[in-house]
């Protein structure tokens, strides 16, 4: 015991790795397989809110997690900048409620677009009109079930109704001195770069339904995806851009004879011209088609879609 008394902090270091300091004023609450819990319970959550930015914006939104934290709420109500656009909301099960912080600046762009305006960001941010506060009063309407959508898939989550509250001190739902654990979103579209959180209470985490979830987390996973989330993933696969390639026809040569070619010399290809193309999807070919033409542009009509598609790697 003396020995390791003794020993200079470098000392200590080296033989029982690196000392940190603990934060007994707030111990750590919540596990990092929580953390873990709570990031995979939110993906689909993002495609939710990315598909709804979306079509409000009118242009390509990424919406990405950047940080789980857990925080105290007086800490955190006093590291939100004012103005602010804050909304509570109760969490029906629970008896408890919870955060969401949306940018001011973000709130005023969506009520100039839904108002017909060309959404320039302001300059500044400022506390919402009346007006703009029922305007985004429904988007966070729609946030907020989007958000019940996905917890119903683990536990009980009802969300009955949430206020408005331009200012952080004039929130007296929740008590100062509560632990909450702080979900940090970045909402990215055009040359902007945004943000909202939503900041959960303790109680969520302790209560009994996110226990068993943690528990069938840790043991081999049976669970089915959501049919709204599926559904969901469905539509934005439909959505994505494939590129198609049709095969005119090979041939090969000798490096001789590549070399020696010139303007106007004409190439047989092995493709018999009563046979179909080949047209290609990544890199299988999956349908054949005849070579045409359609509003001045040459054009391909499908004349067969092959079930099992075939590797190729001609072109």
């Amino acid at each position: 015991m003396n020995q390791t008394v003794n020993q200079t902090p470098a000392e200590q270091n080296e033989r029982y790795g690196q000392i940190r300091a603990y934060d007994f004023r707030q111990p750590k609450l919540i596990s990092k397989e929580v953390m873990r819990l709570m990031k995979g319970i939110h993906e689909p959550y993002l495609r939710h809110i990315k598909r709804m930015y979306s079509n409000l914006l009118g242009e390509p939104v990424e919406v990405s997690l950047t940080g789980t934290r857990q925080v105290n709420y007086s800490a955190y109500l006093s590291e939100i900048q004012q103005p602010s656009a804050l909304y509570t909301f109760n969490i029906e099960e629970l008896g408890d409620w919870a955060v969401l912080e949306l940018d001011p600046s973000f709130c005023i762009y969506c009520v100039e677009l839904q108002s017909g305006g060309y959404g320039e960001m302001p300059a500044e941010a400022r506390t919402l009109t009346r007006v703009e506060e029922i305007i985004i009063n429904r988007l966070v309407g729609k946030m907020l079930r989007e958000l019940s959508h996905i917890w119903s898939s683990y536990l009980p989550f009802s969300i009955q109704h949430h206020v408005y509250e331009p200012k952080p001190d004039s929130i007296r739902s929740i008590s100062a001195h509560s632990i909450g654990i702080l979900m940090h979103f970045s909402v990215e579209f055009g040359d902007q770069k945004r943000s909202f959180s939503i900041c959960y209470p303790n109680s969520l985490i302790e209560s009994k339904g996110m226990k068993e979830i943690t528990h069938i987390e840790d043991a081999p996973s049976t669970h089915k995806a959501h049919p709204g989330d599926q559904k969901l993933l469905e539509e934005d696969l439909k959505r994505v851009e494939v590129d198609l390639k049709v095969l005119l026809g090979t041939t090969s040569m000798s490096l001789r004879q590549l070399i020696s070619l010139t303007k106007g010399d004409t190439l047989m290809l092995n493709q018999p011209i009563e046979e179909p193309l080949k047209i290609r999807v990544g890199n299988q070919i999956k349908m054949t088609g005849y070579p045409g033409s359609m509003n001045g542009k040459r054009a391909v009509k499908i004349f067969n879609i092959v079930k099992n598609g075939m590797h190729s790697l001609d072109f």
